[in-house]
């Protein structure tokens, strides 16, 4: 079913109630919406756009939203997460923009994960850093060990910490060299890798 609103400039596919200027309603899964382009340059591919051509653009206005809607139990439609796009700059030749990953918890939407400009930040708006994480961070692996550095190669650390979990110690490395370990037993080495021996 197609439905054209003239009165209200509203277009419907698939309900004859359309109540935003397009809308497109169909039952069952799978693809809801194919865009489509045959063009066999490598550069080209389909475009799918959120132009907000506002005659006044400045810094914090929203650009774009893309809504993860559904019900709840009570029958209510209810957001669950949201990707939101920004602007941070507007200023003409150095244009800089914003994207939050909100997700819903205890019913209220909020940032989770934030790309500001040129910086990410977990757990914060705002971040200073090219990384920040605000709050605890737990990492898993499947082999034996945990690094926290600054790598010139595999398993050579250059400046940093590194977790062994199979051995059981934490070490200190600067100049690709470890200078201080925390072993098993909680000694402290320094320039040492072991109690044992002066290596």
């Amino acid at each position: 079913i197609l439905v054209v609103d003239g009165d209200n400039e509203r277009v419907g596919i698939g309900t004859s109630s359309p109540s935003s200027p397009l809308h497109v309603k169909y039952t069952g899964t799978g693809d809801g919406l194919i865009l489509e382009s045959s063009e066999a340059g490598a550069s080209a591919s389909p475009d799918l756009v959120l132009y907000r051509n506002s005659s006044s653009p400045a810094d914090a206005d929203q650009i774009g939203n893309i809504f993860f809607r559904g019900k709840d139990d009570g029958g209510n439609d209810a957001n669950y997460a949201l990707i939101l796009g920004a602007i941070n700059d507007a200023s003409n030749g150095t244009e800089d923009g914003n994207l939050f990953f909100r997700t819903a918890s205890a019913g209220s939407l909020a940032n989770r994960l934030s790309i500001v400009s040129d910086k990410v930040g977990i757990g914060t708006d705002s971040p200073t850093q090219e990384l920040q994480v605000n709050g605890n961070i737990k990492l898993e692996t499947t082999g034996s060990e945990y690094v926290f550095a600054a790598a010139t190669a595999s398993n050579n650390v250059d400046a940093g910490h590194r977790y062994h979990s199979s051995e059981e110690y934490v070490a200190t490395f600067t100049g690709a060299t470890e200078r201080m370990r925390i072993d098993s037993s909680g000694n402290l080495l320094v320039g040492k890798t072991s109690s044992n021996n002066g290596s």
